[in-house]
């Protein structure tokens, strides 16, 4: 194509703008590559490599769809198909090996197909998502690969850094241990919000969709988000909960108030992402509407733990009354409670927007 580097994109011809395009899109290594009739109008040489190169892209563990007509991607093995009729996608078997596709009288196609690549094994056969275990693993993983990949991730970092300095910055004296966690885990779930809303928020409403088809549902790849969102705000309450340990006590806290401030943490981290879900652009398209919710929100939940019936909301400031107290321990599976049960209730409200919403 060196013969190209003087044309304007616009002058190319179709074949030629078409394998621009093609080389445009691999540039980046994409881990979902879909390919619209990728044999039209291409020379011989270059339609004869594009079936390896789809196979190249899946063995890197990419996913490739391919809307192919021509069936040049017929003959790859593992491969999977999906037709339209009658309004749905439905899945179906793999064309054999030189099959004649039904057709409309007049040779038009009977109905449009489609085919995808989800990866190779060990032994570089293609394989779909139900030969490398459960699809929607395999989603929440590119997800949290797709967020690191995106920088956004290094926006979370920062703010969780800066939280944790200040917090920090010199060492509680002794006995105050569990205050010193609890008020940690608390102050860190607006962090831990927009980690998860940011992660959310990375995948593009298409291809969000097509991921829906890919793992069986939008109901997986809701759960595939969520679980993403989970890991990536759990990683940042274990930094955090670590240089409290580290930084932020003069001594070791007792085995009791040890395992009371993971379990904190590890709801700190719950409540962080079923807030940051449900300001997510799936909920709330606008940004500064999105923002205003999660800020909000979480001032909401501040002021109702702040009254008498803990129950009205995560008891946000029961968990640091109970830490000054010297309480948390004991009080920790009534909190906890409260905490999961609530939790368990913003998320099923998520699950619930996201399923009924187009």
């Amino acid at each position: 194509m060196g013969h190209l580097l003087d044309t304007a994109l616009g002058d190319l011809s179709k074949g030629s703008a078409h394998k621009v395009g093609l080389a445009q899109a691999l540039m980046a290594e994409p881990g979902l590559l879909i390919l619209d009739e990728p044999f039209a109008g291409l020379d011989a040489d270059t339609r004869a490599a594009l079936p390896a190169i789809a196979a190249e892209v899946a063995g890197r563990g990419g996913i490739v769809i391919a809307s192919d007509h021509q069936g040049g991607l017929r003959d790859l093995p593992g491969l999977r198909q999906w037709a339209m009729m009658d309004g749905h996608l439905k899945e179906g078997t793999a064309a054999p090996r030189r099959r004649t596709r039904p057709c409309h009288r007049g040779g038009h196609p009977a109905r449009r197909r489609g085919s995808g690549l989800p990866g190779q094994d060990a032994r570089g056969r293609l394989r779909g998502p139900q030969d490398r275990g459960e699809p929607m693993i395999a989603l929440a993983v590119y997800r949290v690969a797709a967020y690191v990949r995106s920088h956004r991730v290094y926006q979370a970092l920062l703010l969780t850094l800066a939280m944790q300095a200040i917090l920090h910055g010199s060492r509680a004296p002794r006995g105050e241990e569990a205050s010193v966690l609890a008020d940690g885990a608390v102050l860190l779930i607006p962090v831990l919000a927009w980690t998860a809303r940011s992660l959310l928020d990375t995948e593009p409403d298409r291809q969000r969709e097509m991921s829906a088809v890919q793992v069986g549902g939008r109901g997986k790849e809701v759960a595939a988000g969520l679980l993403a969102a989970f890991a990536a705000c759990a990683v940042f309450a274990a930094l955090s909960l670590l240089w409290a340990l580290l930084l932020g006590v003069t001594e070791r806290p007792s085995s009791g108030v040890l395992a009371a401030a993971v379990l904190l943490y590890g709801v700190s981290a719950l409540t962080g992402t079923a807030l940051g879900a449900l300001t997510s652009r799936a909920v709330l398209p606008s940004p500064a509407v999105s923002v205003m919710a999660l800020i909000l929100g979480y001032l909401a939940m501040l002021l109702l733990s702040a009254t008498a019936p803990t129950w009205l909301t995560v008891p946000l400031i029961g968990w640091m009354k109970a830490a000054n107290a010297g309480d948390l321990v004991t009080r920790l599976p009534e909190l906890g409670a409260i905490s999961l049960a609530w939790c368990a209730l913003a998320l099923t409200a998520y699950t619930w927007l996201r399923r009924t919403r187009t």
